[in-house]
């Protein structure tokens, strides 16, 4: 990439990052968690612009959907990575703990859903 921001084919930038993407595509994955790392200074100035959680809360109301994802802040590298292990764990536990008593985790291999 060069300086101007363009790839090595002469591609902008933009391009890629402002293209139209189907809401269908970007739900076929659920998003369950944000993880937002930036300077504590960067983090004063998203708020001043407003609080991200709730731009999240009213795109997802105005689209009908429920249960918006958790929007978690780290200032550091070392403090991100303490919450991406955490929240691993948690899944981890969650899960165990619903095998246990007998819940189904995942889809049925071979079996079709509407």
């Amino acid at each position: 990439m060069d300086a101007i921001g363009e790839n090595n084919k002469g591609q902008s930038i933009s391009a890629f990052y402002m293209k139209d993407t189907s809401f269908a595509n970007l739900m076929q994955k659920r998003v369950f968690n944000v993880l937002l790392i930036a300077s504590r200074y960067d983090a004063f100035i998203l708020e001043e612009d407003g609080r991200i959680e709730e731009h999240i809360f009213m795109e997802y109301m105005s689209l009908n959907l429920t249960s918006p994802p958790r929007v978690t802040e780290a200032y550091t590298f070392e403090q991100a990575e303490k919450e991406v292990l955490d929240l691993h764990q948690r899944t981890s536990e969650g899960m165990h703990t619903a095998k246990l008593n007998g819940k189904q985790i995942g889809r049925i291999k071979g079996r079709t859903y509407a």
